[in-house]
């Protein structure tokens, strides 16, 4: 076994070579090293419940964190050590925690990781959790701040129309849904806002300034306040009873089905999901699990919170705590169940891998190696529990039976496609760039979010903004400031953006360090001229084509000057993607009673258990991810409680949850 660093993180890493026998067992062996498998390395070993040799973490990439990537980005002259706190981080994952998130807020403070505030207004933090109603948003041709755009939408339908003259036959590049414009009388009470054609389609979810997903879990910070959320009754009596205007019971109703039945029309429809900015990609999920927030009352999510040195921080400090072995570069390829009867029932088989330093993807190298396990815990997004081949070759009739569970429950939750960007800018040219077309954005956009109906389904004021604020930034960083933005909903990001053009060519390369890939392709046709920026100038273009319509409004014959970023980086989460192979979240379909299926994918056969968010409740979260690992740990396994978790808390992660077990 040897230690080393990566990425700022010392782990206990075993060679091929060490890697233990088939013949010699592993008590425990975790598969999965994001934020659920690190947390529960760590409780398993921090616990006393087994010693730190019983278990084993394995990692399929190079890399600890999963879904959770905090890479530092702009600020090339900060001190590292003494600013590291302050700098930026272009999150490619998950990029805050809610108020109402108590396993990661507590897990954080007991692993001594620092949080800050995460803005999403002007107010000083805790700044409530909403949206600057002064801050843009663009939808299908029509710029207008926030507050304007949610006057347009409570006055139903009597202010869409259609703008004069806009047709198919323009010239346009009309998606067979009308663009937005504003009669007479409400464009005169909204500032006279100008109508114009539409260049993109709509995608969006919700008609609430504050989204759906983000009022559906959250709880008042002060959470005691005397809600027995430890008490499933009333809950599943929600997830069975009518649901919204479709009337279906919610467990049997998707958010399509309640906002097709529930919007007056099409371009109502289209125009709230615009100005929601969370696309299309949630409209399957089953919306019975949105139940906590009607049923308790509680208040909402009064803000949100940040990993001063990212949100990747936490699993780092998790894995540092974790007292075990790490193996990373090692796939799970099949699980059998050879002996139910023996000490180690489990024969698992693992592929040996290798990651590209330039493309990030990860490739199988040929070699196998077996290993015996007495418990597994697969700490796997939905994509890599699939390519995993189950059999039970102690049952000689029914080889596959364990593959027909684990296909069962996979049939029951969805994922979908996320991408993420970052853009560091010499200068923050966002913060004026509106002060002709928006002159009611006031100040300008300096924090939270524009959302619109372009792939760009939201962009961020991040850095100084939403992720620090500028007095706090170091002075060495000057005027710099990073643009983060995401796209979802918006159809597959990799079929918008385009995919690597440059894949083949860093295939065939040999470069073991990031350093060696400008030797393998053209570094001129990528951003400031480094392919470690991973974006080609080409693409860039694209992405700046967006920025400039939005920003300029098309329909007021303005311009605004973007320059080109001094730094830049992606990633595309997506079952179908190379590097990541996998969704960026995962929900449960509607027509499934999850509430009963929760304990079954916990453990679906003696000793194996599934956790991650895939299968949570608090879907596309951190703390889905925590919550299934805890209820696992707990329930399952008999763990007591951490010492920092209230009972209350945890109930109120999963409160489905029937027969609990005692503190």
């Amino acid at each position: 076994m040897k230690t080393i660093a990566f990425s700022c993180l010392l782990v206990n890493v075993l060679g091929f070579s060490t890697f233990p026998k088939a013949e010699e067992g592993q008590a425990v062996v975790i598969v999965g090293g994001g934020i659920a498998g690190a947390y529960a390395g760590y409780r398993l070993t921090s616990s006393g419940t087994f010693r730190p040799s019983d278990v084993m973490l394995v990692e399929r990439t190079n890399r600890i964190g999963g879904r959770l990537f905090s890479p530092r980005m702009g600020c090339a002259g900060a001190n590292a050590s003494t600013d590291k706190g302050r700098l930026p981080r272009g999150e490619l994952g998950g990029m805050r925690i809610r108020s109402s998130d108590k396993l990661v807020l507590g897990l954080s403070e007991a692993l001594g990781v620092e949080l800050g505030p995460f803005h999403m207004n002007k107010k000083p933090a805790p700044d409530g959790g909403k949206d600057e109603k002064t801050n843009p948003t663009w939808c299908r041709g029509l710029l207008a701040t926030r507050q304007q755009y949610s006057e347009l939408l409570a006055a139903g339908d009597k202010g869409l129309s259609l703008a004069e003259g806009c047709n198919a036959t323009e010239g346009h590049k009309w998606g067979g849904v009308l663009p937005y414009a504003l009669d007479a009388k409400s464009a005169a009470a909204l500032s006279q806002i100008p109508t114009a054609c539409a260049f993109t389609e709509s995608h969006g979810i919700d008609a609430c300034e504050e989204s759906l997903e983000r009022r559906r879990l959250n709880v008042d910070s002060q959470s005691a306040s005397g809600y027995d959320y430890c008490n499933s009754a009333p809950f599943i009596a929600h997830a069975t009873g009518p649901g919204g205007p479709s009337g279906y019971p919610r467990w049997q109703a998707s958010r399509f089905t309640e906002q097709t039945h529930g919007a007056p029309s099409d371009e109502k429809y289209h125009l709230s999901r615009c100005f929601s900015g969370y696309g299309d990609g949630t409209l399957s999920w089953n919306t019975a699990v949105e139940g906590k927030f009607t049923v308790s009352g509680e208040h909402e999510n009064v803000g949100y919170q940040r990993p001063l040195e990212g949100m990747e921080k936490i699993v780092h400090a998790a894995q540092e705590a974790f007292a075990g072995a790490t193996q990373l570069n090692m796939e799970l390829l099949t699980v059998d169940l050879a002996d139910p009867s023996s000490s180690y029932p489990y024969l698992l088989t693992f592929g040996e891998t290798r990651t590209s330093p330039c493309s990030r993807v990860t490739t199988l190298t040929g070699k196998t190696q077996a290993m015996r396990a007495a418990r597994l815990i697969l700490a796997l997004p939905k994509a890599g529990l699939t390519r995993i081949r189950f059999t039970k070759s102690a049952a000689s009739e029914t080889p596959l039976e364990l593959q027909a569970t684990m296909d069962k429950l996979l049939n029951k939750i969805s994922g979908e496609p996320i991408g993420k960007m970052n853009m560091v800018f010499s200068h923050r040219w966002w913060e004026t760039a509106l002060t002709s077309t928006l002159p009611a954005s006031g100040d300008g956009f300096t924090v939270g979010r524009f959302t619109s109906s372009t792939p760009l389904t939201q962009v961020f004021a991040w850095y100084p903004g939403s992720q620090q604020e500028e007095q706090f930034t170091p002075a060495v960083c000057g005027s710099e400031g990073l643009m983060h933005a995401y796209f979802a909903g918006a159809g597959d990001p990799e079929l918008t953006w385009g995919t690597n053009v440059h894949a083949m060519e860093w295939d065939m390369c040999n470069a073991t360090t990031a350093d060696g890939c400008d030797r393998c392709v053209d570094p001129s046709k990528f951003i400031a001229g480094r392919s470690s920026n991973d974006v080609t100038t080409a693409s860039w273009a694209r992405v700046k084509a967006q920025l400039e319509m939005t920003f300029a409004s098309t329909n007021v014959g303005e311009t605004v000057t973007i320059p080109d970023p001094i730094e830049m980086n992606r990633i595309v989460w997506s079952a179908e993607n190379p590097a990541t192979k996998s969704d960026g979240i995962h929900h449960w379909l509607p027509g499934h009673t999850f509430w009963e299926v929760y304990p079954d994918v916990l453990e679906p056969a003696p000793k194996l258990h599934i956790i991650g968010e895939a299968f949570s409740l608090n879907s596309g979260w951190a703390e889905g991810a925590v919550e299934t690992a805890e209820y696992m740990l707990h329930e399952k396994m008999g763990l007591p409680l951490p010492k920092w978790l209230k009972k209350n808390d945890y109930c109120a992660a999963m409160p489905y949850w029937k027969g609990r077990t005692a503190p």
